[in-house]
């Protein structure tokens, strides 16, 4: 199982934190806390704990996963 802190993910900017940064940012081929751990665990259950403290722009990027 993967847990997530949800409640440090307050901010808006926190999104970089969580899924990695963007291309042509510092660090883009490093993963997020999220991405890095379920390409380790890849039938992993995630469990998003204290969801309801994470920012709206956190809280859609799970939203809009494919």
């Amino acid at each position: 199982m993967i847990r997530i802190d949800m409640s440090e993910y307050m901010e808006k900017h926190a999104v970089s934190r969580l899924i990695g940064a963007p291309p042509g940012y510092i660090g883009h081929d490093e993963g997020g806390q999220l991405t890095e751990a379920v390409r380790r665990n890849p039938y992993s259950v995630i469990l998003l704990d204290e969801v309801e403290k994470a920012h709206t722009d956190v809280f859609n990027v799970y939203c809009n996963f494919r």
